[in-house]
């Protein structure tokens, strides 16, 4: 009978009505007020009106929670993490100063045009900040970044636009392929105020040689000379005229090695000109640990703990460095020992001031 069924449809529409109702408790308000609009929708214009406005309401919502969520994995300054290029201690010190002109945005998630305006709202909070340094270059790190659509591309190009401005660099780093080529097909190409470049470090490395070459405080160069690089970090004219006997200097053509892996740790060296990168076989490859320029030191831990080499060093071009023998240290021990110890002390602050910028970047990271 018509009857009996038409009961039984509004027995179970009233039904499906009141289990949503009751899930006022336990639902958002935003989307209880929904179910509300749908349903009264429904009743007031069809079955068919009501799942529209329901799904465009629910697409509306969905955006506007997806753009409220924070895109910034970090937000970091060059002065908190550095690249894993070593320099002297007189130049670590100062990087430390000019490290706030290098702001550090890490980006994560997939970016549109309710979350990519977050990245231009942070660089304007960041400009007005008065009690910051005055802003050189942005990084935006691109890791952990899923995708973007082109709106979000747009709010990139305002940000690039504002970077030529104000006169600042903006440096794009980690780009899939993918990302670059959306990037490209929105006119945001490499230019004076945009680069690109592989991974955070290669970028963060550029900044620093920036900075280093800009800033008035660091234009005199390290010096040249091995005796005058090891006054300079805090060896008496003394010291550093008696230690030349007890080392022998080494002329590296690009790609030497000076050390492998795995390898016995008989020398420790000085750079006095060049560039040496540690590299670590992981994998399968060779991951790229560090680069020490001129007046710094290498292979020190395996020397003095008398351990196998950690990884391998090798010239990045044409080098001269100084290497001292175990039977140089002991001579030296045994026939000057103040300039042992104060040699000894010497390669321990620059291990100190090493340990010291990793607890930095460390805290950073973790922050």
């Amino acid at each position: 009978p018509r009857a009996l069924l038409g009961s039984m449809l509004t027995f179970l529409g009233i039904t499906f009505i009141l289990k949503w109702l009751e899930k006022r408790n336990t639902m958002p308000a935003i989307d209880y007020g929904m179910v509300l609009i749908i349903g009264l929708v429904i009743v007031l214009d069809g079955f068919l009106v009501g799942i529209i406005i329901g799904l465009i309401s629910m697409t509306v919502t969905f955006l506007i929670s997806y753009s409220r969520i924070n895109i910034f994995h970090r937000k970091l300054s060059g002065a908190e993490i550095t690249s894993h290029v070593e320099r002297t201690p007189r130049h670590r010190r100062e990087l430390i100063r000019l490290g706030r002109h290098v702001y550090i945005l890490e980006l994560h998630g997939f970016i549109f045009f309710g979350s990519a305006n977050a990245v231009i709202a942070e660089l304007r909070r960041r400009m007005r900040n008065r009690r910051q340094q005055q802003l050189r270059y942005l990084i935006l790190d691109f890791r952990r970044v899923t995708g973007l659509d082109s709106s979000a591309a747009f709010s990139f190009d305002k940000v690039h636009h504002q970077a030529e401005t104000s006169g600042f660099v903006i440096l794009f780093t980690n780009l899939s392929f993918q990302l670059e080529q959306q990037l490209a097909s929105n006119g945001i190409r490499p230019d004076k105020h945009l680069k690109f470049f592989p991974d955070l470090d290669r970028a963060m490395e550029w900044c620093e040689e920036m900075l280093i070459a800009v800033d008035w405080k660091t234009r005199s160069r390290i010096p040249t000379l091995l005796p005058l690089q090891l006054i300079d970090n805090g060896f008496s004219k003394e010291h550093a005229r008696q230690v030349r006997r007890y080392l022998e200097k080494i002329r590296l053509k690009p790609k030497d090695v000076l050390m492998r892996q795995g390898a016995e740790a008989e020398y420790l060296y000085f750079i006095e000109s060049g560039q040496v990168s540690i590299y670590m076989k992981s994998n399968g490859r060779q991951v790229r640990l560090q680069t020490l320029g001129a007046g710094t030191v290498v292979g020190e831990i395996g020397f003095f703990l008398h351990t196998p080499q950690s990884a391998t060093a090798v010239a990045d071009g044409r080098a001269v460095v100084y290497r001292l023998t175990w039977p140089a240290m002991r001579a030296m021990q045994l026939e000057e020992p103040s300039l042992a110890l104060a040699f000894t002390d010497l390669v321990f602050r620059f291990v100190a001031e090493r340990l010291m910028a990793a607890n930095r970047k460390i805290a950073a990271l973790n922050r």
